[in-house]
C-alpha cells in the first residue's frame, strides 16, 4: 500500500509495479472519479492486464485484472 502527498510520484510508482508483472491482481484507489478516469486512460496500454472500473464486470482468468476504484466503490 502506498500513500503519499500530491507530487510524491505514486503515479510513476503504479506504473512501474504494472510494468514488472509480478502481480495477478492490483487495486488502485483514487479520490475522485475524475483521476480514476485519468488513470484509467493511462494504464489501457498495459495489454497483460484487464482494467475493472465497475463491479459488476467479471476478472480475467487468462490475464491479470487492476481493479480501478473510488474508496466507495472498494467497500
Amino acid at each position: 500500500m502506498v500513500s503519499a502527498p500530491t507530487s510524491f510520484g505514486k503515479s510513476l510508482l503504479i506504473e512501474e509495479i504494472i510494468a514488472s508483472n509480478k502481480f495477478k491482481n492490483i487495486v488502485t484507489i483514487q479520490p475522485t472519479l475524475a483521476l480514476l478516469d485519468e488513470t484509467r486512460q493511462k494504464l489501457k496500454k498495459y495489454e497483460n492486464y484487464k482494467l475493472i472500473v465497475k463491479t459488476s464486470q467479471n476478472s480475467s482468468l487468462e490475464k491479470g485484472n487492476i481493479y480501478l476504484f473510488t474508496a466507495e466503490r472498494v467497500n
